[in-house]
């Protein structure tokens, strides 16, 4: 992977691996992929089914772990009765699981933004860190591009930290950190070719100020040679100048840092931040939660 063995064990954070145990469509290869994430992260995977436990559901899951490759003693099955998004919140906590993966469709439908889909909804107040995946896949494609969000933001270096590790568990070839810049940070206001010029040198100073705080927070973290690491800064709204860019960039997983607050159907009115990601994601989503 890249990491020195015993930095791994320091610094490991993903040890408790769930995912939602359902009899969608897609169920089969969202258990293929809890499977291969947590075999990769060297963690324990749980399966948590929100639904009756009977002969007939019983047998259903037994037919899925066969097909998946995964044997009832080597996971933890969890049945719970309850609204999917209440019962996985419950035992997330409960188990203190330290990752949940769950499909998400890219995008929402104008009644699923404001009603909210299972994942969504456990997105907007995480129990724990989330992974969002759009197109869950039997067979492996690879972890090629990670974005990762550099917000100037107290969370910003446990996120970046968790998400390198996350990556480089995967051998990903590039990793980008976004810095994303309000326009409202540029007080020059430009009016003639002098206020144009002050105004450019002003965003270049703004970049060389994050560049140096981000590359501060990348300097411990042994990144391997094959591995390539840069640092971007862009300017725009905060959520959808770095959803738009990992869209552009073609990136395989986006990181974003939890919310401050548990976010409402307000949020969804007049969206902002993680908001816009949510609404239509550019690529698999990881929402990095602060313990």
């Amino acid at each position: 992977m890249g990491l020195a063995q015993s930095k791994i064990e320091v610094i490991r954070p993903f040890k408790s691996i769930a995912t939602a145990l359902a009899f969608s469509p897609t169920a089969e290869a969202l258990l293929f992929e809890a499977k291969r994430i947590s075999e990769r992260l060297n963690a324990s995977l749980t399966l948590i089914h929100a639904g009756v436990k009977n002969s007939a559901n019983e047998s259903r899951v037994h037919e899925l772990l066969e097909k998946v490759g995964l044997q009832k003693k080597s996971i933890k099955l969890i049945w719970k009765e309850g609204k999917p998004e209440k019962v996985l919140l419950e035992v997330c906590l409960l188990e203190k699981v330290d990752l949940l993966i769950l499909g998400a469709i890219k995008h929402e439908t104008l009644v699923k933004h404001y009603t909210g889909s299972v994942a969504r909804k456990i997105s907007r107040n995480p129990p724990c860190s989330l992974l969002l995946i759009t197109n869950p896949q039997k067979s492996t494609q690879g972890l090629r591009k990670v974005v990762i969000n550099g917000l100037n933001h107290l969370k910003t270096k446990n996120t970046i930290e968790k998400a390198c590790y996350f990556a480089l568990s995967f051998d990903v070839k590039k990793i980008t950190v976004v810095e994303e810049i309000r326009p409202t940070e540029v007080k020059t206001k430009i009016d003639d070719n002098l206020t144009l010029e002050q105004a450019y040198h002003e965003k270049q100073e703004l970049r060389r100020r994050e560049d140096k705080r981000i590359f501060e927070i990348l300097k411990p973290i042994p990144i391997p040679s094959q591995t390539e690491i840069s640092v971007r800064a862009v300017f725009g709204k905060e959520g959808y100048s770095i959803s738009h860019y990992a869209e552009v960039k073609k990136a395989n997983l986006l990181v974003m840092n939890s919310p401050d607050n548990k976010l409402g159907f307000l949020d969804r009115l007049l969206p902002h931040d993680l908001e816009y990601v949510l609404s239509d994601m550019p690529c698999d989503l990881l929402i990095v939660h602060q313990k």
